[in-house]
């Protein structure tokens, strides 16, 4: 996989087939000075990893929050079975101390 990239790190593009010099001739058309940029070849484990530390870095707070939290009707039957101060300390401030507001 063939990656460009700024040289502070930004991603810019990534095509499996592009020849040597397609990304950085694209990125330059974007409005880039071809000095900043870097063009490489990277393993498709290596891509994979990148896409997915872009992923992660792109979720706020709320979004860990959210995927964490079970399902409603599950939270539903806990609070019927254990109460709302139990379901509080057990399901909810479990997620958010881990995720807390601001620590973004």
């Amino acid at each position: 996989m063939r990656i460009c990239k700024t040289k502070s790190g930004k991603f810019l593009e990534a095509q499996s087939d592009a020849t040597e010099g397609t990304l950085v001739a694209n990125a330059v058309g974007g409005g880039y000075e071809a000095k900043n940029l870097v063009e490489s070849v990277i393993s498709d484990a290596d891509f994979n990893k990148l896409m997915q530390d872009l992923v992660d870095q792109s979720l706020t707070y709320a979004d860990r929050r959210k995927s964490e939290y079970a399902p409603i009707p599950e939270q539903l039957d806990y609070i019927y079975h254990n109460g709302v101060e139990k379901w509080k300390a057990d399901m909810i401030l479990p997620v958010k101390e881990k995720y807390p507001k601001g620590a973004e």
